[in-house]
């Protein structure tokens, strides 16, 4: 889905992004930033209100039967850097 329409279709069952963001413990940025990139918490908020597959909303990061497929790196796994860098 296009990010507009997901703002819409929240809109449509009367509350609002920053509500549903307070409503899961979230920011308002953290709602706001899902509808482009990947962020796990505020997706999962975003797929139990809207009651709609993931794979509807976000076909890019999720497989046709739910499964994730965009994965956030991790600070652990990253490359150590140069020191001065």
């Amino acid at each position: 889905m296009h990010p507009a329409d997901i703002v819409a279709a929240v809109k449509k069952t009367g509350t609002s992004l920053s509500a549903l963001a307070r409503l899961n413990g979230l920011s308002d940025a953290a709602i706001r930033y899902s509808l482009r990139h990947p962020a796990k918490r505020a997706e999962e908020a975003l797929i139990a209100h809207l009651g709609l597959p993931p794979q509807r909303i976000w076909p890019d990061r999720y497989s046709t039967t739910g499964v994730r497929l965009i994965r956030r790196r991790s600070s652990s796994s990253a490359q150590p850097r140069a020191k001065g860098q």
